[in-house]
């Protein structure tokens, strides 16, 4: 019998394009306050927004591109917002020993576009001149004057593989403050969900089944976590016969194999973008115990045979 003591919530959202990303906002509430959801959806698309131009390396007036066009010169002074998350940046990619590293997107993503303009990858001398500057200790962080400096000429940051997980985080932080005690957010397919659903109970979610993307592999339960997955926006690429996944190992400069897919659940957004793309360069074995060790950090990893792999705290969320 249903209970009549709950009050009755239906969902409101709302999917828009944003920086050639999809995303999805979806809120529960009473059936009389479809205006203030609709308000509370307005903030949060505008909250992206400030996140996309804060961290944006290549609008001239972002901090991070004043930054970068200083590197090797002068610390620069910007939002505390940005060294905050310039510090936790920096502190997963101790955890990952540099596999995650701000300071190498823009490198990795020169190795690409080498790669298609000229269907091969550079040689060793290329490569090193693009990797050689991608190194997390050579970031110097002054959070009292709100500085920071790159202590390399050609340096550069850049927040692309983690934004999409602070855009989640910040967005649910506005929606929270704002009295949204049930939610979503979709972001590519990467999503954050707290509280509950119209059943009230927490957020289904299903991962995407690694041989046949159009099926479900599997079906979670998650309230106050995200789950960001390879799957959604990680394509394998066909090169030579094999299938290497469009991330750079920032020691080689080559891209890596041996992982298909992966997903990460974690009630930390960044470190579940992060891990992400991280734990594909480390590998499964070091991903399943970097897991086994952080209870906050559950994953599915799937190889290129389509062999499964989970950490055991995953299994607490499978429906």
């Amino acid at each position: 019998m249903y209970n009549t003591s709950i009050p009755v919530q239906v969902r409101y959202k709302r999917s828009i394009q944003l920086h050639n990303t999809r995303f999805e906002f979806g809120i529960m509430a009473g059936t009389d306050e479809e205006g203030w959801a609709n308000n509370c959806i307005d903030a949060a698309i505008n909250e992206t927004e400030r996140i996309y131009d804060l961290l944006s390396p290549y609008a001239a007036s972002s901090g991070i591109a004043a930054v970068n066009s200083n590197a090797g010169i002068a610390p620069v002074k910007v939002p505390a917002e940005i060294v905050q998350l310039t510090l936790r940046a920096v502190a997963l990619s101790q955890l990952t020993n540099g596999a995650f590293d701000i300071t190498g997107t823009l490198a990795a993503k020169k190795i690409w576009n080498y790669f298609f303009q000229h269907n091969h990858f550079p040689d060793t001398k290329t490569i090193k001149r693009f990797t050689k500057l991608a190194n997390y200790n050579n970031i110097e962080i002054n959070a009292d004057a709100c500085t920071i400096a790159l202590k390399e000429k050609g340096m550069r940051l850049s927040f692309d593989d983690i934004v999409k997980g602070y855009v989640a985080e910040r967005s649910q932080y506005l929606l929270e403050q704002n009295g949204v005690a049930d939610g979503y957010i979709n972001i590519g397919g990467d999503i954050t969900a707290w509280g509950f659903d119209e059943a009230h109970t927490s957020w289904t979610i299903s991962s995407i089944h690694p041989a046949k993307a159009h099926l479900p592999f599997s079906y979670l339960g998650i309230s106050d976590k995200t789950i960001s997955s390879s799957a959604n926006e990680i394509k394998p690429v066909l090169i030579n016969g094999k299938y290497f996944l469009p991330i750079i190992d920032y020691k080689t400069g080559m891209p890596v194999r041996g992982i298909k897919s992966i997903s990460i659940v974690s009630s930390d957004a960044v470190a579940a973008a992060a891990l992400v793309r991280a734990i594909s360069i480390m590998g499964i074995a070091a991903g399943l115990e970097l897991a086994e060790h952080n209870k906050d950090i559950s994953c599915i990893i799937t190889d290129e045979t389509d062999l499964i792999y989970t950490s055991a705290n995953i299994l607490e969320g499978l429906l």
